[in-house]
């Protein structure tokens, strides 16, 4: 529930960032906090059913009895069903969207930065032109660097956890050894503990929030 959580509040933030970057006039206007809320508690809503129901009603598994079986191993071995439902709700849909969305970005900064530079004069050697486009270049360059840092994270943490994820159900015969399983487990949730780092120092907007959270200055 909280990896669903986690995975699917990313694919929030990408939304929000698309939103405001494509509709800047609009989102001002739309994005109000009771909308913002709703988005939350459906990220929620969406990890407690895909996470809760299917497992204590025994739809994950063929055998529903092994739930209560004391097999001495901290997993959770799941259907083929379950496994593409939970799969692509959990992790692939939300990763096509963040691609989408973090791809549009990156193409609408390039064609905004272009006719920045375009409209400034050819004549014009003066030093507040020279320092425009630098600032406009390295503007570009921080923008395409952060993005690829929270989608190259973000990939290299969940892909091996949901390839393993979407494989073992349809190989019977695919062996993972137990160190494996933990450290390919263990990437995942280490997503989680990145991603204030990630989005806290690298955007300053997340940076006042985190601020205000952190101090109770709500």
């Amino acid at each position: 529930m909280c990896c669903t959580a986690s995975i699917l509040h990313l694919c929030c933030i990408s939304l929000d960032r698309y939103w405001a970057i494509t509709k800047p006039f609009v989102y001002s206007v739309k994005m109000s906090n009771r909308r913002v809320a709703c988005m939350i508690i459906t990220v929620w809503f969406c990890s407690v059913l895909i996470s809760f129901i299917p497992i204590y009603l025994g739809w994950f598994t063929d055998n529903p009895g092994t739930l209560y079986t004391d097999t001495g191993k901290c997993d959770l071995a799941v259907n083929k069903i379950y496994a593409v439902l939970s799969a692509m709700t959990s992790f692939y849909i939300p990763f096509v969207v963040m691609v989408f969305a973090y791809a549009a970005i990156l193409r609408i900064a390039n064609v905004q930065a272009s006719a920045i530079k375009k409209s400034i004069p050819r004549h014009s050697c003066a030093v507040t032109g020279r320092q425009e486009k630098l600032e406009h270049s390295a503007n570009d360059r921080k923008a395409l660097r952060t993005l690829g840092i929270i989608m190259g994270v973000f990939i290299v943490s969940w892909l091996p956890f949901f390839l393993m994820y979407m494989i073992l159900p349809f190989c019977e015969d695919c062996q993972i050894s137990p160190m494996m399983i933990s450290i390919i487990t263990w990437l995942g949730y280490g997503n989680s503990c990145m991603n204030p780092v990630i989005y806290a120092f690298m955007n300053k907007d997340f940076r006042w929030a985190f601020k205000k959270l952190l101090t109770c200055s709500l």
